[in-house]
């Protein structure tokens, strides 16, 4: 069981300020929740941006509270979000919020995430500990087996190539 949090008051605050082309070592970096075999949940309190909101995507659970903001915004993003982030958002939100959210730059407050399914869980401020230790205590005594069957499972469904007209989108950025 791996658990990433903020130590302060902010998830991250973006990170991406740079094109980057499809591939690149940052995608890696913020696809690795998803290829680990363990289960990985985000607990996130305050702004939740850029490469922090590919991270959180990445993972098997999202907690987020009150303070929560998800984005990708406009004054940060020069590129198409990577690290199979855009499969991973539509998947979960669907086509046309995903759009929402990327191309109107729109603010996802914690409570909206819970409640369009992109966090699993939601908790006030001070409470987000204690949250993600309960969670943490539900997936503690479950077959590590079956977990890790079902992220191989989850991960073919999430891991889909981006599509050939994306292409063209990501070598406009290079």
């Amino acid at each position: 069981m791996i658990v990433l949090r903020a130590s302060g008051e902010h998830f991250c605050r973006g990170g991406t300020d740079a094109c980057r082309p499809a591939g690149h070592a940052a995608d890696w970096k913020t696809d690795a929740p998803a290829r680990c075999t363990k289960p990985v949940i985000a607990a996130c309190r305050g702004y939740c941006f850029g490469a922090g909101f590919e991270l959180a995507l990445a993972c098997d659970f999202r907690i987020a509270t009150q303070t929560t903001l998800y984005a990708f915004p406009s004054d940060q993003v020069v590129q198409i979000p990577g690290a199979g982030a855009l499969q991973r958002l539509a998947g979960i939100v669907g086509g046309g919020r995903a759009r929402d959210i990327l191309m109107r730059s729109r603010y996802v407050s914690g409570s909206q995430a819970y409640e369009w399914g992109l966090a699993t869980d939601f908790a006030v401020d001070s409470d987000l500990e204690s949250a993600t230790d309960l969670l943490v205590q539900e997936l503690l005594p479950l077959s590590p087996s079956v977990q890790r069957a079902a992220k191989m499972f989850f991960n073919e469904i999430d891991d889909e190539p981006e599509p050939l007209a994306l292409a063209p989108a990501i070598e406009a950025c290079t």
